[in-house]
């Protein structure tokens, strides 16, 4: 290790500025039109620019010693400059030619055809470890590195751990068979470029029965097949999350982004019945899938909102998509000013790098834009979402109240609900099912328009973030569902 720190601190001299942005040589030309100029990238002693680190496959111990280095000459730089030379820095273009104009998979550059909002700085600080004096965690013995954060236990089958921070998470293993088809939910395979996944997108989770009154499709098996890079790399130009899938949580569910067919915001523009009670739905081919933060995917460890939210899903970019917390208590749609979210609905940290976050009641709710080159077809535009806020609601919530609003974890509770008359005809009788998020309802009772039930929330649940609720009434074989978007959440220690 003193050898290399050696080797890299003889490049510092000629080294002391580094872009960001362009590998050697510029990106190909695009026939049909002249390269974007793409915006300047140049970081004060940054020694290796993204596209290098990412061919060197550095080891966790040179990450931090390469990240010591740089904090280091980074405040030696700060006192040699002016000023005013630190201006000129900041000003200068990055060497070789700008982005270009686009293709299939490929980013636009700001002076082609659909330029939209500039790159974002995703890559360009340490891939791992907290640049500070608490290192990281060593590799687990049995762990392969395959690329980037990824791992694998090789065996029958393969096991696939996440480099999250300073731990490795096994994300997939949690899937199961939920259909009892003897076909394993999500399977999970790598090459030397991807991760790659054969999902049947059944939810491992409590759905609403479908189809009903809110929705008329069924939730069927699939045969999707998906990728995503182990090395994620920026993109020149933020790349619009298509209709249909654009990632996919780690229970093998897909995530689509927050506009219906007709281009409405699903979450705020429709009726409450539009999603079950932890926020999925199917669509016309019975694909389940999920617009907003999915409460009900089940992670390794419980989001207690005491630190970070682990992850829950990757987009196709594959960069992470974290739960609603960037640190204890403190979620991440609520961050201001330098730490704030991106309009792809990003941020950069030292320990996780680039990633995501899901941001409840907000849109775009999971991801805005994709930062990170994606292979898409068929796409058109650049930029990240922007909100289509008219909508109708096509019936009422059905639901007045749900009391208590907050239940501590470990515990069974009495919760009541009180159905709203003003919201249309209610159906008479007790109902066939209460689901609040993931807790099924259990000893059903009704008086009038208020209905009593139990559920028993388990030490592991998830805090902080607000569950839904529905309720179904199943008559003649039609099943009407009431609900009520975030309705209760789960406190306590």
């Amino acid at each position: 290790m003193k050898r290399a720190a050696l080797a890299l601190g003889c490049c510092l001299a000629a080294c002391v500025l580094t872009a960001s942005s362009q590998p050697p040589g510029g990106p190909p030309k695009d026939k049909k039109g002249d390269r974007g100029k793409g915006p300047p990238r140049y970081e004060l002693g940054k020694i290796f620019p993204p596209f290098v680190r990412d061919e060197l496959q550095l080891t966790l111990e040179q990450e931090k010693e390469l990240a010591r280095i740089e904090a280091d000459l980074r405040a030696k730089l700060n006192k040699l400059l002016t000023d005013e030379q630190k201006k000129i820095i900041e000003s200068l273009p990055p060497p070789g030619p700008g982005g270009p104009p686009g293709g299939p998979g490929e980013p636009r550059g700001p002076a082609g055809p659909g330029g939209g909002q500039p790159a974002l700085d995703t890559t360009s600080k340490p891939a791992f470890g907290n640049g500070k004096e608490n290192p990281a965690s060593p590799v687990p013995n049995g762990l392969k590195p395959i690329g980037g954060r990824w791992y694998v236990k090789e065996g029958k089958p393969n096991v696939y751990f996440y480099r999250d921070a300073d731990q490795f998470v096994d994300l997939f293993s949690r899937t199961g068979d939920s259909n009892k088809d003897g076909v394993p939910d999500l399977r999970v395979g790598h090459d030397d470029k991807y991760l790659i996944f054969e999902s049947q997108n059944l939810p491992n989770h409590p759905t609403a029965k479908f189809p009903n009154s809110g929705n008329p499709n069924t939730i069927r098996a699939q045969n999707f097949k998906h990728r995503i890079p182990l090395v994620p790399r920026p993109a020149e130009q933020i790349t619009p999350p298509p209709m249909g899938p654009i990632g996919m949580a780690i229970n093998g569910v897909v995530f689509f982004n927050p506009f219906e067919a007709g281009g409405m915001n699903a979450v705020a523009g429709y009726s409450e019945v539009w999603f079950d009670s932890c926020c999925g739905h199917p669509e016309q081919r019975g694909a389940y899938h999920y617009h907003k933060y999915p409460s009900c995917v089940k992670t390794p460890f419980p989001d207690d909102g005491k630190g970070h939210s682990p992850v829950i899903g990757f987009a196709w970019d594959g960069y992470p998509v974290y739960g609603p917390y960037s640190a204890a208590g403190v979620m991440a749609k609520d961050l201001k000013g330098a730490d704030a979210l991106d309009v792809c609905n990003g941020r950069f940290d030292p320990d996780r790098g680039y990633h995501y976050h899901v941001t409840p009641g907000r849109f775009p709710y999971m991801i805005g834009g994709y930062a990170g080159v994606v292979e898409l077809r068929g796409r058109g535009g650049a930029g990240a979402l922007k909100d289509a806020t008219s909508g109708e609601s096509r019936a009422g919530a059905g639901i007045a109240s749900v009391k208590p609003g907050t239940a501590d974890r470990n515990k069974t509770h009495v919760i009541t609900l009180e159905l709203d008359p003003d919201a249309g005809r209610i159906p008479a009788g007790v109902p066939s099912r209460v689901v609040i998020g993931p807790f099924e309802g259990a000893k059903l009772t009704r008086a009038g328009n208020v209905i009593t039930c139990e559920i028993a929330i388990p030490k592991d649940a998830n805090r902080g973030a607000l569950h839904d609720c529905h309720i179904e009434f199943e008559t003649a074989g039609r099943v009407t569902v009431l609900k009520k978007n975030t309705v209760f959440r789960v406190g306590g220690e």
